[in-house]
């Protein structure tokens, strides 16, 4: 992996960051309900795919719309009316969609983190990485997140307090959950980036 290639998988990460979050917004509003009924996901020579009935008149013309898909020899893999189904019930969506966000979330600090370690190992880089005032506060977010949002490291250690700007993980969060909010993620990820921009080669 060279440097080049380390950005464009950290703008991937973003990109999945940002499309997670939109999808969110988008779900939060009845009027995408009716379009998920009318849509299912396929698999044709082992890829995904998307499908809108109202959009396919072939399966237009049948009444048992589903019915008409199994004779077709295509594998409907998802149908999403369960999706729409799901989000119609309020405490049902506001529940998922924090499953959701956070799977975003997950996604952002995690593999972000895993990446630049790994460059930073391959290239002989890793003190600039840890030496960053901000690199235990990483770790220890991107271990919480991948364990269920919830902090779990040595209360007496010597890198505690873990600080990111005015924002500190501290001994006593020890087995809490995590309750930074989502501009913190955000703002460490930008500065993540701006470190691999600015002191990596």
């Amino acid at each position: 992996m060279n440097k080049k290639n380390l950005l464009i998988q950290l703008t991937n990460i973003r990109h999945n960051f940002a499309l997670i979050m939109a999808a969110c917004r988008l779900f939060s509003v009845d009027t995408c309900y009716e379009f998920l009924d009318d849509s299912w996901l396929e698999s044709e020579s082992g890829r995904p795919c998307f499908h809108i009935r109202n959009l396919s008149p072939d399966l237009k013309e049948h009444e048992n719309w589903l019915d008409n898909l199994k004779k077709s020899n295509i594998e409907c893999l998802i149908r999403f009316h369960e999706v729409s189904t799901l989000l119609r019930n309020d405490n049902d969506r506001k529940l998922q969609l924090l499953e959701f966000a956070k799977m975003g979330v997950r996604a952002l600090i995690k593999e972000s983190f895993e990446v630049i370690l790994t460059y930073c190992e391959q290239t002989g880089q890793k003190n600039s990485f840890t030496n960053q005032t901000w690199y235990h506060f990483y770790r220890l977010l991107r271990n919480a997140v991948s364990h269920d949002f919830k902090f779990s490291f040595k209360p007496n250690s010597d890198y505690l307090p873990a600080e990111f700007k005015d924002h500190r993980i501290t001994s006593n969060m020890n087995n809490s959950d995590v309750t930074f909010s989502y501009n913190v993620f955000v703002d460490l990820f930008k500065e993540a980036i701006n470190f691999v921009e600015v002191n990596l080669v």
